[in-house]
């Protein structure tokens, strides 16, 4: 698999913005989804420009062990 090609689907996945719901509050995620569109930059580059997450916590609410997980009650 090509590591790097992999990250980036999964840094702007739907999934992945679903699993910020949590943190950062539907509304917060709208827009971040919203400004990552319209500046064709993943997820995780406009949180992060934004402030509003660390690339640590970003990646630990997203790692694709949470994200396959998302709405199960584990």
């Amino acid at each position: 698999a090509h590591e790097v090609q992999c990250r980036w689907h999964v840094d702007g996945a739907t999934a992945a913005a679903t699993a910020l719901v949590d943190e950062l509050g539907y509304t917060r995620v709208s827009r971040l989804v919203g400004a990552a569109l319209a500046q064709g930059k993943t997820l995780r580059q406009a949180a992060l420009e934004q402030g509003l997450l660390t690339a640590e916590q970003f990646d630990a609410l997203v790692s694709p062990e949470k994200v396959t997980r998302l709405g199960s009650r584990e």
